[in-house]
């Protein structure tokens, strides 16, 4: 298998996934994916929360890579890079779903350092799986997700593929920790309560989190 190779079979399950997904929400009454909508909020808020506390991040690291994240982000979509992405509903959500978590970073070090893509391969069965569930729910924004699964997950692998080695602990720490708190802004979206800061506006934070020393 070829470096990257998990994370295009990650990012097309979640397309065949949320087509599935799609196809079956027709059939279903709103009511009943309302409820699931919800459902789903209620377990990435839990989820975000859980990854905030456990997050053993040097805080002030933290508060630079947010700005320097909503400073890219406000750049970008001066340049109307993300507008399109905007207008998918739920892209960004289960983007944070899909990508948020130790499989993520695990995974990526070691096909990257090792060319070994097992971890990918079960994660992206795993996602796949998951973003019939989500699509039904959240849309086709869903689908849309696997352009930043894929971008974040190949920015991952080939990090580690050009240093040669795991990326740093801290570095992996803080991005758990920013991607817990950005879990609870999605989640928030989610149930419906109005706020100020979208998740896009600083998702760009998340990747500084490995970029920043």
């Amino acid at each position: 298998m070829f470096v990257g190779f998990g994370s295009i079979l990650n990012a097309s399950l979640i397309v065949f996934g949320s087509i599935l997904g799609l196809t079956i929400a027709k059939r279903l009454p709103k009511e009943l994916l309302m409820s699931v909508k919800g459902g789903i909020g209620v377990f990435t808020l839990l989820l975000g929360a859980k990854l905030i506390n456990e997050g053993d991040a040097e805080l002030l690291k933290v508060f630079v890579c947010l700005s320097l994240g909503a400073a890219l982000g406000w750049f970008l979509r001066r340049q109307a890079r993300f507008e399109y992405l905007e207008k998918q509903k739920g892209a960004v959500s289960a983007f944070l779903l899909f990508s948020v978590g130790p499989m993520t970073f695990l995974g990526c070090m070691l096909e990257g350092t090792k060319g070994d893509s097992s971890i990918l391969v079960l994660k992206s069965l795993m996602d796949g799986v998951s973003s019939i569930f989500l699509s039904a729910s959240l849309g086709k924004g869903v689908a849309f997700s696997a352009i930043l699964v894929l971008a974040f997950q190949l920015s991952l692998t080939y990090a580690s593929l050009a240093i040669g080695g795991q990326l740093s602990q801290e570095a992996v720490a803080r991005a758990l920790f920013v991607g817990g708190g950005l879990l609870v802004l999605s989640a928030l979206e989610m149930l419906g309560l109005e706020i100020k800061v979208k998740p896009l506006d600083v998702l760009p934070g998340l990747l500084m989190c490995i970029i920043v020393p």
